[in-house]
């Protein structure tokens, strides 16, 4: 499906249908652009899977939207919704030092506003990321093996091989997803086990997160602070009480630290599975205004106003999305914004 939509975008870019149908102004609503981590996925030691674009990238695409979309910020979120245009709002999962890095010289130059969805327990606690330690653990493997669950779980063999490296550490996330939250830290002890790795360090240096000042900075710098639970668990996988405590706790943290009041929300891996009536139920509760998922799509205006601002749609920003693609996904974005 994706080579078939790079082609397509290929041909409106070519034959100047692109720009022709982005003068007839083809679509009305809100288009949000999920982003988590902007560097090189390449060289990373971590998860590969969560870099969104390299920074020339990054620079790239906000420099064409600059031109060609109306970019909001989360303070103008409601307003939009309320009127006719084009409008994109950009966002950033987990709370990752590249953001600060890469990310904010970016939408400084540009002077675009993004919100920064924060997972308060890895900022305090300077832990990695369990994603970022399966991928770890798999790629510092002394030992090929899959965790004793997996063994005797359908898998066909024992054992990986080095080219599988890729596919071993999506099957592993996959499996965490989906266990309860109180099973997971088994499972890592597993994986540490099965790959003879150990688990990963847990030094302030190797932590790839931002600071409060840092996150202070951003806000100073005109970028909107959201939350993003505490420890990042799927919340449907929790009980009520769980769901609460990451909720209101991750909200409360960062009003403690930056003042002001959080009204926006994403949701950890954000799924359809990934959250339930029930967690919507407690966003309000909290206070919360908005929340995000991660389901792809877009929202059309004739339905903002009726929409459920506890399940409003983004589409993942990804490093292999093309000029051609990105341009598209902006211009017909009921076509390419489908996950």
């Amino acid at each position: 499906m994706q080579h078939k939509k790079e082609i397509l975008a290929r041909a409106l870019a070519a034959t100047g249908i692109g720009p022709l149908l982005r003068r007839l102004r083809p679509w009305n609503g809100l288009l949000v652009l999920n982003y988590h981590r902007i560097g090189d996925a390449v060289a990373s030691p971590l998860d590969s899977g969560v870099f969104s674009a390299t920074q020339q990238q990054f620079d790239d695409q906000l420099a064409w939207l600059k031109s060609h979309a109306d970019v909001i910020g989360m303070d103008d979120l409601a307003s939009a919704l309320d009127r006719s245009g084009r409008f994109v709002l950009i966002t950033f999962d987990d709370g990752y030092l590249d953001n600060y890095q890469l990310a904010l010289p970016v939408l400084r130059r540009h002077a675009i506003p993004a919100t920064f969805f924060i997972t308060t327990g890895f900022i305090d606690g300077r832990r990695v990321a369990w994603w970022d330690e399966i991928s770890w653990m798999v790629k510092q493997a002394v030992r090929r093996e899959w965790p004793a669950r997996l063994s005797h779980d359908g898998t066909p063999r024992a054992n990986w091989g080095a080219d599988e490296t890729s596919a071993v550490i999506q099957t592993l996330l996959r499996t965490y997803k989906g266990l309860a939250t109180e099973e997971g830290p088994a499972f890592l002890e597993e994986i540490a086990e099965a790959t003879g790795s150990g688990r990963c360090p847990v030094t302030d240096g190797f932590a790839p997160w931002m600071t409060w000042d840092q996150i202070r900075e951003l806000q100073s710098a005109g970028q909107s602070i959201g939350a993003h639970t505490v420890t990042h668990p799927v919340l449907a996988r929790c009980s009520r009480e769980q769901q609460q405590f990451e909720i209101t706790e991750s909200k409360r943290r960062i009003e403690d630290v930056l003042g002001g009041t959080v009204n926006s929300f994403s949701y950890p891996v954000g799924t359809a599975d990934a959250f339930t009536s029930e967690t919507e139920q407690l966003m309000q509760e909290a206070g919360l205004r908005w929340a995000f998922n991660f389901q792809g799509g877009y929202l059309d205006a004739t339905h903002a106003r009726t929409a459920d601002h506890y399940s409003l749609p983004r589409i993942a920003m990804e490093p292999d999305l093309s000029a051609p693609r990105f341009q598209a996904l902006n211009t017909l974005p009921g076509l390419f914004a489908r996950a």
